[in-house]
């Protein structure tokens, strides 16, 4: 990757932090209205509110293992925000990234109260070197089917719907060291695609099955003014083609990283990076007169990018 798309992505995450926290407030307040509204709609009867409550019982243990987050700032982008800030000389500004940062993670305390020491040492001639170490590839969606019982022209009809959930991937070297100051997990990017799931969740299971339902009366109708047709064919019809018609969205976004981990070392003028057991993945020189970043990309399998941008 070059220097340029490098800072282009940062900046992308930067950006995608600040849209997320307006968005989410506006998608839970949309939510809100669309469960109000379903309920004054003549097919949100008992036996579909049985359907949901039914759907909803299988995520139940979806989101374990998945530190589902509260506040919907990446701690990742405000680090790449401070970095750049840093490497600008906007040394305040740098500052405040990192206090958003340490106020959503405690552990993150000692890494802030470094940076600000660096911040403030930069008068005195000192240069940093900063690591940003993207691991692994995040959770993506899959879908899964669920039958369920669903009230089709007077008629209770088994329907197959199907319904996204989320998987799991892989970690690769998880932790790094430079110049034997090890990494620290500053951002689980499982947690935060697992957060903006669980409050898309109700919405879609929602639409999923009023959907339909609106369908179902539809295909319904039409099987019902078919000849030679008994009742208990058009319920299973019915069922069948909306098997066929029902869809889940299981796009996302692949190449996200499962955490982001970071470190910051003096620089004096070289690096050496190492994985958990001591190998070197990388090494190399920066200029003492200067700041620099070292982003690190690993995926399992594959060998390790590394974009150093000097400043």
């Amino acid at each position: 990757m070059a220097i340029k798309n490098a800072r282009v992505e940062f900046n992308r995450v930067a950006l995608r932090q600040e849209v997320a926290k307006e968005y989410f407030k506006q998608e839970i307040a949309k939510e809100k209205k669309e469960q109000e509204k379903a309920k004054k709609d003549p097919n949100y009867t008992k036996e579909v509110q049985n359907g949901i409550e039914e759907i909803k019982s299988e995520y139940e243990h979806l989101f374990d293992g998945y530190n589902v987050a509260k506040e919907f700032t990446n701690p990742y982008a405000s680090y790449a925000q401070a970095v750049f800030s840093f490497m600008d000389k906007d040394y305040a500004k740098a500052i405040d990234k990192f206090k958003e940062i340490s106020a959503i993670n405690k552990k993150a305390v000692p890494f802030e109260k470094n940076f600000s020491k660096a911040a403030n040492s930069v008068k005195g001639g000192k240069n940093y070197i900063f690591l940003a170490f993207e691991d692994g590839l995040g959770s993506k969606k899959d879908e899964f089917k669920l039958t369920i019982p669903l009230p089709i022209n007077d008629k209770i009809t088994a329907t197959s719907l199907t319904f996204p959930k989320i998987v799991k991937r892989d970690a690769s070297l998880k932790t790094l060291s430079i110049n034997g100051v090890k990494s620290f997990e500053i951002a689980n990017f499982d947690d935060i695609f697992a957060t903006e799931f669980k409050i898309e969740l109700p919405g879609i299971i929602l639409k999923s099955v009023m959907s339909s339902v609106a369908k179902g009366a539809v295909a319904g109708a039409v099987a019902n003014n078919t000849s030679g047709i008994g009742g208990d064919l058009v319920s299973l019809g019915v069922g069948v083609l909306l098997s066929a018609i029902n869809k889940t969205d299981t796009r996302s976004w692949l190449t996200l990283p499962k955490t982001a981990s970071i470190a910051m070392v003096e620089n004096k003028g070289s690096y050496s990076i190492k994985d958990s057991s001591g190998k070197e993945i990388a090494k190399g020189k920066v200029k003492k007169g200067k700041n620099a970043l070292i982003w690190v990309r690993s995926v399992a399998g594959a060998e390790p990018q590394v974009v150093v941008i000097e400043k």
